[in-house]
């Protein structure tokens, strides 16, 4: 029984011992935790500006309401849900045109409340060196590249990232882990004015350029032949027809010889020539003076006279 007794204080103050250990070590954690912050939330954003935001779930699953309240100006409130379903882990919520600022920079206080969390978040700090994932004070720590590089695209910078915590539940396993989700504000892109695209006149077809026709060349005038001047043919004067002598009948001595008789010789007329139409004048006849006898035809005659008479002679 005595040993029994023993044996229950040593448990106790064994179970009392660790206790002390495990507050003192959570203790001396809870001084160690880095519980820095944004304080209070808010941000700022330029003049002439419309705002685009970018709401990530990366540890906690809840649906989120984020709420912007102008310091300026307390009635200008901006209140956004990202849904009445949680949010997928790693999933992300684009919201357009959030705010529009007007001449002057604008500065907004910032409060973001999840579904299942008692509180408001506790707030939000700048990502880790070199600016790439969240998470601090011994929590786990997740890349934020893929987010960062989406939002570049899809809007315009200067750019305001943030890594938040939940809700403080003195749960020092959960508390100011700064990496419950993600939230990225960038500005929408200017709107491209587009320009007047100029309607490509249709370039002129080269027309065809005519080959140079070979210029005629211009014909001789046919000079004008002179006309000849007729001429006056002189009418060609007539020549008398020569009358062809007679041959004389030689006087014979009577013999008993029968006469021959005289046969007479018909005068040759010369034909008169005809008018001869000719450009240029014909050569005049000569007439020789009468002779005796006229040669040939005269002399012809008078030996065919003298060989019929012999041919007589012969005869008789």
């Amino acid at each position: 029984m005595k040993y029994k007794i023993l044996s229950l204080l040593f448990f106790l103050f064994s179970l009392g011992g660790a206790l002390f250990l495990v507050k003192q070590n959570q203790d001396r954690r809870r001084l160690a935790i880095d519980r820095s912050r944004v304080d209070p939330p808010h941000v700022t954003f330029a003049a002439n500006k419309s705002v685009k935001m970018f709401f990530t779930a990366k540890i906690s699953d809840n649906s989120f309401t984020i709420r912007l309240q102008n310091t300026a100006n307390p009635n200008d409130v901006i209140s956004v849900n990202t849904g009445s379903s949680p949010m997928l882990i790693n999933s992300t919520k684009v919201f357009s045109q959030l705010l529009s600022t007007s001449s002057v920079p604008a500065t907004y206080k910032l409060s973001v409340r999840a579904s299942r969390d008692p509180a408001d978040a506790y707030g939000w700090v700048a990502p880790n060196p070199p600016g790439n994932t969240c998470g601090k004070n011994g929590n786990a720590v997740i890349p934020i590249s893929n987010e960062i590089t989406r939002a570049q695209q899809e809007s315009d910078g200067p750019h305001q990232i943030q890594c938040w915590a939940d809700a403080v539940i003195d749960d020092i396993t959960q508390d100011y882990d700064f990496n419950d989700w993600l939230i990225i504000f960038g500005y929408e892109p200017a709107p491209v004015i587009p320009t007047n695209t100029p309607i490509p006149t249709s370039t002129p077809k080269p027309t065809n350029t005519p080959i140079p026709t070979s210029t005629p060349k211009p014909t001789s005038t046919p000079k004008p032949t002179n006309t000849p001047v007729p001429t006056n043919t002189p009418t060609p004067t007539p020549v008398p027809p020569t009358n062809t002598p007679q041959p004389t009948s030689t006087p014979i001595p009577p013999t008993n010889a029968p006469q021959p008789t005289n046969t007479p010789i018909p005068p040759t007329n010369t034909p008169v020539p005809t008018q001869v139409i000719a450009e240029e004048p014909t050569p005049t006849r000569i007439i020789l003076p009468k002779s005796g006898v006229e040669f040939p035809s005269q002399f012809l005659g008078i030996i065919g006279g003298i060989i019929t008479l012999l041919g007589f002679l012969i005869l008789l």
